[in-house]
């Protein structure tokens, strides 16, 4: 099986052989890296998975430091296990496979045995989830199980109660279950893992009884990225822009040569099938809380035709910009993270001209590019990046497109405005600040693990931790900010928390979107925070500016708003004081 890593293809064989060599390469170019620490309980062994995750997680910016259990006793550790913080780890997975259950039905042995043996096995679950939660303030990353690789009872093992696989998916379900009950609970998805690269492959047992492997030792490659991709995601370093190529990637044939009614769209032929379907993926990537994004060397009069032919899936009012000229795509990607405000590095390039992809490698290496063949491999090549993972899903994300194509509405009505002040004025700004609104709870969460440039502390919260702050109004103040403008709602966009202790407002994160930078919210919110704080009669508040990659933009913010400088550590931290 292939994986794409690091902009090359590899099978999974020469990611376990070459990973020495190919951690040597990332931390030779160790720069903009994030600090993370993890916690792994192990039901199997687990060396050569943590060595592969720390190489995924590096190569997407993160420094993963492990900390591994005892081989086998992820139930004990997680019950009786020690703890010396509950901020301890960042992030706590716990590695278990169908090899972990202990209590399997017999064939057509009577319904109630059965179910006695699988609460048993839910119970085990229970616990353990239970007990890390109640010990550690963090994510805790779970496996469901995979089937077994033979069927005693045939088919009828899918239906019949005592049967493995209906058995392994009333557990499964179970897992889902707790996802919804509990916030700080994620699954890793080896049910799906191990389909995709192949059961009896996966569940080769030399590998279990030499080694004792979860699975063939060619699969931890498969179950070290898809992990990766959810610690991504949890440090809100997410891919946020699908910029798209046009000829021969959204549809076949050149549509300056062909003309509109020419280009290979639809069901009238085998690949034009294929390119509706990538169509479909694209856009289902879309609804998922992507931006997408035109990039294309055209003329944009000819190439936006396309956009109201029937069979395109894909429609102008899906795209918050088009680059259609016959410039360079990396600077035309410049020009459209400017545009929508968005780091280039959170940008995915999907082309299938390896010319225009290598020049985009050359001069952007931080945008991320897929190495596409022929349509109908397009989204599996995809797939094999694992680009994307929605963690959570607000009513915002469905309309995320609109935000930005007013953004890009924005920008072309500052050009109009030599004084910037006066554009400000123009947008007829109304900002609404409040306490955390149960509602808006996830909102709030997402955006306090996905913002990294206005972001002070970057601290992350999970929606647990949000609750508890939001329930208790009288040792934390807890300020949500809205906006609209004459273009539009842009929804939530900042949010406030501050620790109150002994009169004092500690400000524990404050963070804004990117849709709404150099707007002058960070003035409003501050002026609603000293309200706050008089009412309460809070003398004094004491700000932290943590230095990361990304949010050098506020290095500033606390001097501007009148705090003065007490102190700056060995790693820049400073703390900042504002006397009311």
């Amino acid at each position: 099986m292939e994986i794409q890593f690091m902009g090359r293809k590899y099978s999974t064989g020469e990611l376990i052989r070459k990973r020495r060599m190919l951690m040597k390469e990332l931390e030779a170019d160790e720069k903009n890296v994030i600090s993370r620490k993890m916690l792994i309980l192990s039901g199997s062994t687990i060396g050569e998975l943590a060595d592969q995750l720390q190489m995924f997680c590096l190569s997407k910016g993160i420094k993963l430091e492990i900390v591994q259990g005892d081989y086998g006793r992820f139930y004990e550790d997680a019950i009786y296990g020690k703890v010396v913080s509950k901020d301890e780890y960042d992030f706590i997975y716990v590695h278990t496979s169908s090899r972990n259950i202990l209590k399997w039905p017999e064939p057509f042995e009577d319904r109630a045995t059965t179910e006695e043996k699988l609460n048993f096995e839910k119970g085990r679950i229970f616990q353990v989830v239970s007990a890390l939660t109640k010990k550690y303030a963090c994510p805790i990353i779970v496996n469901n199980f995979e089937m077994l690789p033979y069927r005693t009872l045939g088919n009828s093992e899918v239906w019949e109660k005592s049967g493995t696989i209906y058995f392994i998916n009333q557990l499964n379900e179970y897992v889902n279950v707790l996802t919804t009950e509990n916030n700080s609970l994620y699954i890793n998805d080896m049910n799906y893992l191990s389909a995709y690269f192949g059961l009896k492959e996966w569940a080769n047992p030399s590998y279990w009884y030499r080694y004792k492997y979860a699975m063939c030792i060619e699969a931890i490659p498969l179950v070290a990225q898809n992990l990766s991709t959810l610690v991504v995601a949890l440090c809100g370093m997410n891919k946020k822009c699908l910029a798209l190529d046009l000829d021969n990637t959204l549809w076949g044939g050149v549509i300056g040569d062909d003309g509109v009614d020419h280009i290979v769209i639809g069901n009238d032929s085998p690949q034009g099938e294929a390119y509706s379907e990538f169509q479909r993926y694209i856009l289902r990537l879309k609804k998922g809380g992507m931006i997408l994004g035109i990039i294309s060397k055209n003329n944009e009069d000819v190439a936006k035709t396309a956009f109201g032919k029937n069979e395109m899936i894909i429609r102008d009012e899906d795209i918050a910009s088009f680059k259609i000229n016959w410039e360079n795509k990396s600077e035309n990607l410049w020009h459209m993270a400017e545009e929508l405000n968005l780091g280039i590095d959170s940008f995915v390039l999907v082309d299938d001209n390896p010319m225009e992809r290598d020049e985009v490698q050359k001069n952007l290496d931080i945008v991320t590019i897929p190495d596409l063949s022929k349509v109908e491999n397009y989204i599996s090549e995809m797939e094999e990046c694992r680009l994307f993972e929605a963690i959570a899903f607000t009513e915002e994300d469905k309309i995320r497109t609109t935000y930005y194509i007013q953004n890009a509405q924005r920008k072309i009505e500052e050009k109009n405005f030599v004084d910037y002040n006066e554009y400000l004025a123009s947008l007829q700004m109304e900002w609404e600040f409040t306490d955390f609104k149960e509602e808006a709870l996830e909102r709030i969460t997402q955006l306090i693990n996905k913002t990294n440039q206005f972001n002070l502390t970057t601290m992350r919260l999970n929606l647990q931790e949000v609750v508890e702050r939001a329930k208790q109004p009288m040792q934390y103040i807890c300020v949500q900010g809205k906006m609209k403008d004459k273009f539009g709602d842009n929804g939530l966009v900042t949010v406030l928390i501050g620790n109150v202790v002994d009169g004092i407002c500690y400000i524990e994160l404050w963070l804004m979107s990117c849709r709404v930078l150099r707007r002058d919210g960070e003035y409003k919110m501050f002026d609603y925070l000293l309200q706050q704080c008089k009412e309460r009669n809070i003398k004094k508040i004491i700000g932290r500016y943590i230095p990361s990659a990304k949010n050098k933009i506020v290095s500033d913010l606390y001097e501007k708003l009148g705090f003065i400088l007490q102190s700056v550590a060995e790693n820049k931290e400073s703390v900042w004081e504002y006397r009311i």
